[in-house]
Parts: C-alpha cells; sequence; structure tokens
C-alpha cells in the first residue's frame, strides 16, 4: 500500500547535492549555485516551504512555468536540419528542487512496492 510520507530535510540535502551547480535556471529565480553555497543557511526554511505545499495542497503556478529555448549545437554543416538543434528547459530553482525530491520519493515507492516491471529501465 502507498503512503504518503512528507519531504524530509535529508532528501532536500540529497537532492542539492545532485544538483549541477552551473545548470541553468529560468530568470529571476535561485540558481543552482546558491543552493550548493546556502544548504545550511536556507534548510530551516526551504524544508517547511516544501512541506507547505503539500499540507496546503499548493503548488505555486510560477513554478509549474518553464521557458524553452532552442540552442544551435556547434560545428553543424546543415542547421536546417532538425538535429542541429537542441532545446533547453529551463525552469524555477526553487521548483527543480522540490521535483528531484518528489522523483526521489516515487523511484523508492515504485522499487520497494514493485510497481514497475523487472524489464522496465530509465525515467
Amino acid at each position: 500500500r502507498w503512503k504518503f510520507t512528507n519531504i524530509t530535510n535529508e532528501q532536500i540535502s540529497r537532492a542539492i547535492k545532485r544538483m549541477k551547480p552551473y545548470k541553468g535556471t529560468k530568470p529571476g529565480t535561485f540558481p543552482n549555485s546558491i543552493f550548493k553555497q546556502t544548504e545550511n543557511l536556507i534548510m530551516p526554511f526551504i524544508g517547511p516551504l516544501y512541506r507547505a505545499t503539500f499540507s496546503l495542497k499548493h503548488y505555486p503556478e510560477e513554478w509549474a512555468k518553464t521557458t524553452t529555448i532552442v540552442l544551435k549545437k556547434g560545428d553543424k554543416p546543415d542547421y536546417t536540419a532538425p538535429n542541429a538543434w537542441r532545446p533547453i528547459s529551463l525552469s524555477n530553482g526553487l521548483a527543480r528542487l522540490l521535483n528531484s525530491c518528489i522523483a526521489e520519493e516515487l523511484s523508492h515507492k515504485c522499487e520497494t512496492l514493485e510497481i514497475l516491471p523487472k524489464n522496465h529501465f530509465g525515467g
């Protein structure tokens, strides 16, 4: 049986450690490097904020919005070909961190409850 458990500070800490420090985030939001450099300072605030999203059943609308930009791949002979480009999705830094915690919890639950077939690999 699946029982919801709230996001813990330990999950948040693991998610921060998994972050790539210079991966792009949406303009006007916290970059990953801020989370990595200030983890001990922000944890007393981030943990309760994330737990409130579940207790209040409110995921901020701004967190759900992403911006996708398309970049040229370097040294491609033909930029009219679709594979000469790659999309980059920029999301809110706070949302990305929470989503990483949720993904970790879902993966753990699916594995321990054997929800996915044995031959399922990857995300």
